[in-house]
């Protein structure tokens, strides 16, 4: 198993690619999204069945090297910060295969 640091995002729907350019000035490519994320935080109540997609939450998962994590999540706080959202970030172990 090779380690990683893995990188969950919750972020409104208009600024996922964004939020992907992001990932991809640090080569990070390869990302799962789940679009319409309900739950609940500092913004409220979000339900996912709006009309548009334009309030619902998308969840984008990727990893990066642990070397390069710092840059990434650096890179990604003024969006954050801008917008709304939240990150969250883990250690983890990516089955090679």
């Amino acid at each position: 198993m090779i380690p990683v640091s893995r990188i969950e995002i919750v972020i409104d729907a208009p600024h996922v690619p964004q939020v992907i350019a992001v990932l991809a000035r640090h080569g990070l490519h390869g990302y799962s999204l789940i679009r319409s994320v309900t739950g609940s935080g500092e913004r409220g109540r979000r339900l996912g069945d709006e009309l548009t997609s334009v309030s619902s939450n998308n969840y984008l998962l990727t990893t990066c090297p642990p070397e390069r994590l710092e840059a990434v999540t650096e890179d990604l706080r003024p969006l954050l910060a801008r917008v709304g959202g939240m990150c969250l970030v883990s250690d983890a172990r990516f089955l090679d295969h």
